[in-house]
């Protein structure tokens, strides 16, 4: 049935202007507007014709209800509207309030250019300091359910007046024993940091890891290409030579070849067939792997029984389901008799232990954690007092403005919606300034990146996965919505105090009196006065402690480290099995440093097992009485040994204090 004639539009037409009138209206004439329509939809059925009950009929599905339910829709579509035209005026009062302050800010470049350079570097440095907390501790470690992954230690008590080793690592031969004691984690791997040489074609030192046979497994990653090396086993040594590769490495050396698996290479001059590619961003729990090598690669001299001192590997587990952590803390005990029973040492008197502790708890060394915090401590404080720098500028413009904002009182404005505009301004003034930010924090968050503590402070003897390491700072979504968070903050914190003194009642009447803009009140005076003392004080306390942590520093590099290191150059060489035959190491040796020493502009080369200020060192118990013939093995003090050529002390220019240097003969 066609739509009905002019009335029955005409009607339509008054229901809708109905629901938009204002709801006081709606309510008085809502009855008799739809009776009237219902109505004339109700006659021109009728003239058509249907019957009454019919056309009564026809009208209720037309309208899609009875007279109740036309109603509430018309109710709901006036109170929609007025909500609506409601948010249109704020939303229009808002942009007014922008366009308003942007014109002042750029009314005053001055002012402007001060205060977005001083809110940029402070929130700058917030976010780079952010950045390097969130990566180093808060973001989650990128491996599968990374809270089920905890890092298993060996530990020994204090001897010899040396502390308790809460962190020892693993010989290969200890660890199976232990493997095959436990029974709360579903996988356990060892693995190891290392340098390897890519030889062949254009050869490369790069860093890789030896990695137990379920290493991937456990920490849930698998590759992009190809599979893992499982299946060689953590049983058996001289295992088939295979290897996995970074996804880095497959790219930069290899073109990024889908043909790769199944190809071989020469590492440390020995054929290796490459099994896998590692996803994207995958470089190990050191950090800087561009290849693993399965442990069981290795010959039996090399990790079998006889090496059963040989401690060079770290252990990653993951829990099995149900078992907590402090389960399998408690069961330690137990795997440390394994231990001791397999592999006694009563000549050390050392009783093995086993610690267990989350994996996510050792992603940074604690003097990097309180270095980063302290960091973040200072920045903080140098934000606060940008913010009352800015503040104290408001305060200042605010009295400038006295009689504009007067003028407006004594119109009508309200002081919330007064305040509200104010405010408007410091926000459009913070953000701004958290914009230019972002180039403040790119260039903290890559100066942080390109940092390397371990290198640094290599004394410290740093711990830690190169995982969370500083390589992984860089800015992100939930960096810059904490710049965002920040930016909002300060406008609030250095915008609130000048928006309510500049708005307080006593205004109208300065202005009637003809004060306005004659004089500071007492209490303007207190509020600035109050800014600048807080600002100075948190000043004092940044640069005293700069102070202190520069002079700190001035003294450490001006220690005497014993040597002369004013053109010394280290290298570190790692020899290839089998490159040079074990008889002919101390000819190729020498002749190594002979062909050094006649470069132009060496003076003296010499080799050593340890670089200068590396932290450590081989150790051994030496007996200083030889005539003393029956001696506890245990008893002897334990040293330090280096193991130097003779002209070592000669390179470093370290000075003879007692008895005569190596000779050489």
């Amino acid at each position: 049935m066609s739509e009905g004639p002019g009335p029955v539009r005409k009607g339509v037409r008054r229901l809708f202007r109905l629901a938009v009138r204002r709801p006081e209206v709606v309510h008085d004439d809502m009855d008799d507007e739809i009776r009237f329509h219902f109505n004339e939809r109700m006659e021109y059925f009728v003239a058509r014709g249907m019957s009454r009950d019919d056309a009564h009929a026809e009208t209720l599905r037309r309208l899609g209800g009875d007279l109740d339910e036309m109603r509430d829709r018309l109710q709901h579509s006036a109170d929609r509207r007025e909500r609506t035209m409601a948010m249109h005026e704020r939303l229009e009062e808002l942009m007014q309030d922008v366009r308003y302050a942007a014109r002042g800010l750029v009314r005053r470049p001055g002012f402007t250019i001060v205060a977005i350079l001083t809110l940029a570097v402070g929130i700058g440095a917030n976010t780079a300091i952010f950045s390097a907390v969130d990566a180093l501790m808060f973001r989650p470690l990128p491996f599968r359910n990374p809270g089920e992954l905890v890092k298993v230690s060996l530990t020994t008590p204090g001897t010899d007046g040396r502390p308790p080793r809460t962190d020892m690592v693993w010989s290969w031969v200890k660890y199976l024993t232990f493997r095959d004691a436990q029974k709360q984690f579903q996988s356990t791997a060892l693995w190891s940091a290392g340098n390897f040489s890519l030889t062949g074609d254009d050869p490369e030192r790069i860093g890789g890891e030896w990695a137990g046979a379920r290493y991937f497994t456990t920490l849930g990653v698998a590759p992009a290409i190809g599979h893992t090396f499982e299946a060689a086993g953590d049983d058996g040594y001289d295992a088939a030579k295979v290897l996995l590769i970074s996804d880095d490495l497959w790219k930069r050396r290899y073109n990024a070849d889908p043909a790769i698996v199944g190809k071989t290479i020469s590492l440390d001059r020995t054929p290796f067939e490459i099994i896998g590619v590692m996803p994207p961003g995958f470089k190990g729990l050191s950090g800087v792997s561009e290849l693993f090598v399965p442990i069981a690669t290795r010959p039996i001299a090399d990790i079998g029984p006889s090496e059963s001192w040989s401690h060079e590997f770290q252990l990653v587990a993951r829990l099995a389901p149900g078992v907590p952590l402090r389960q399998a803390a408690a069961v330690a005990p137990k795997w440390a008799r394994a231990i001791d029973a397999a592999w006694p040492d009563p000549g050390h008197g050392k009783a093995w232990g086993v610690g267990v502790t989350p994996l996510d708890a050792g992603r940074v060394s604690p003097v990097v954690r309180r270095s980063i915090y302290v960091l973040f401590g200072a920045v903080g404080l140098l934000l606060l007092i940008a913010c009352a720098n800015i503040a104290n500028l408001m305060l200042g413009r605010a009295a400038a403005r006295r009689q504009e904002i007067s003028v407006r009182v004594a119109l009508g404005a309200g002081r919330a919606r007064l305040v509200r505009l104010l405010l408007t301004e410091s926000l459009l003034l913070s953000m701004a300034g958290g914009a230019a930010s972002i180039a403040v924090a790119l260039i903290g968050t890559s100066a942080l990146a390109a940092a390397n503590p371990a290198e640094t402070l290599r004394t410290q003897n740093l711990s830690g996965l190169g995982v969370s390491g500083f390589s992984s700072i860089h800015l992100d979504t939930i960096a810059l919505l904490f710049t965002l968070g920040v930016s909002i903050a300060v406008g609030v914190v250095f915008g609130l105090v000048p928006a309510l003194q500049a708005t307080r009642p006593s205004l109208v009447n300065d202005m009637k009196s003809g004060t306005a803009g004659s004089g500071t009140p007492r209490r303007w005076i207190g509020s600035r006065h109050m800014l600048v003392v807080a600002e100075v004080a948190l000043a004092i306390v940044l640069l005293a402690g700069s102070g202190l942590m520069i002079r700190s520093l001035a003294k450490l590099l001006n220690v005497d480290a014993g040597f002369n290191a004013t053109g010394l150059l280290t290298v570190r060489l790692t020899m290839p099995r089998g490159a040079v035959a074990r008889d002919s190491l101390p000819g190729f040796y020498d002749r190594l440093l002979a062909e050094l020493g006649g470069l132009p502009g060496v003076t003296s080369v010499a080799l050593g097992d340890s670089p200068p200020l590396a932290g450590g060192s081989n150790m051994t118990r030496i007996n200083f009485n030889p005539e003393q013939k029956d001696v506890v093995p245990g008893s002897l003090p334990i040293i330090g040994v280096h193991w130097i050529t003779p002209a070592w002390t000669a390179a470093l220019a370290v000075p003879l204090k007692r008895g005569r240097l190596f000779t050489g003969e």
